[in-house]
């Protein structure tokens, strides 16, 4: 699962030629998959603008929050204090939006991309954000967000989108709707937060700071979320645990969000310029060399 990996530094692919399948194709599935099509195509009917590449071009960084157990940490706080007194900007994922508001931080994005409806109850409207919503969110997510009168913008996320009836792939729903445009594809790993990191490097940002990317827990519970926050951690199968291999304390995690933590770590590896904050899976693996990480086998997660 982890070998066969988008490329980097964008990880974006461009709909204008061909991408090869693998990079498009989802492993992952969920109930979600046959409404993808619908979606994309209420999406493309509202009209909105695309989130436009180099907005932010030169600009010192972007600070990409999930809402992991690290997220609000003293130690992880007072780094994104001076991340924010440093004028970097604030892009924040599902319930890291209240978590962050109500603690006083200044956001300018939000990112989603989960299809499903539950969204809604995780993405609070804030004054003068602007939200950047995968093409294959929900209908609903979308009236939420215009519903306060924010600033939506659109993106592509790889989610494996296909149209039986017409025989359309992702790539080609895309063309469909958007035939004037050259679109990216936002690509890696199956968590918003991998693709808010690659958002953040097309808005033009030359550095990204992760915080509350944890992609597990440390806790035998699997308090997977941040104080205050909700949800269900990832989407495939059984809690799988490391007994301690990677850093001699056990971890807990799921199969796409430990590729998830993979995809982050082989990308750091090669040279981008992020730095993931706290405790998390990403780190514990960027200990190891890349053999190791790309083998998922090789770290002995079980059940």
């Amino acid at each position: 699962m982890m070998n066969d990996l988008p490329p980097w530094p964008m990880g974006a692919a461009p709909v204008a030629r061909p991408a090869p399948a693998r990079q498009l194709n989802m492993k992952l599935k969920n109930k979600w998959q046959s409404k993808l099509p619908e979606h994309i195509a209420s999406a493309a009917a509202r009209g909105l603008p695309v989130v436009e590449f180099g907005r932010h071009s030169g600009a010192r960084g972007a600070v990409v929050c999930g809402s992991g157990p690290s997220l609000l940490k003293p130690a992880v706080l007072r780094e994104l204090r001076e991340y924010q007194r440093k004028k970097w900007v604030f892009i924040a994922c599902k319930e890291s939006i209240r978590l962050l508001s109500e603690r006083g931080f200044d956001l300018t994005y939000s990112v989603s991309m989960d299809p499903a409806e539950h969204q809604v109850e995780k993405t609070k409207l804030v004054e003068g954000i602007t939200y950047l919503l995968a093409v294959s969110c929900n209908p609903v997510l979308f009236d939420h967000c215009l519903s306060a009168g924010n600033n939506v913008e659109l993106f592509m996320s790889a989610c494996g989108a296909r149209d039986e009836e017409r025989g359309m792939c992702e790539v080609d729903l895309y063309r469909h709707y958007w035939p004037d445009m050259d679109l990216p594809v936002m690509e890696g790993g199956y968590n918003v937060l991998n693709r808010a990191v690659v958002l953040a490097f097309w808005l033009g940002f030359r550095r990204v700071v992760v915080a509350g990317g944890d992609f597990g827990a440390r806790d035998p519970e699997r308090a997977y979320y941040a104080p205050g926050a909700q949800g269900k951690a990832g989407n495939e199968g059984a809690w799988l645990t490391d007994h301690g291999k990677l850093d001699g304390t056990p971890w807990f995690t799921k199969a796409d969000l430990m590729a998830s933590a993979g995809h982050l770590a082989l990308q750091i590896k090669a040279g981008a310029p992020v730095k993931v904050l706290g405790d998390s899976v990403t780190n514990a693996l960027l200990r190891h060399d890349v053999p190791t990480i790309q083998s998922a086998s090789s770290l002995n997660f079980a059940a």
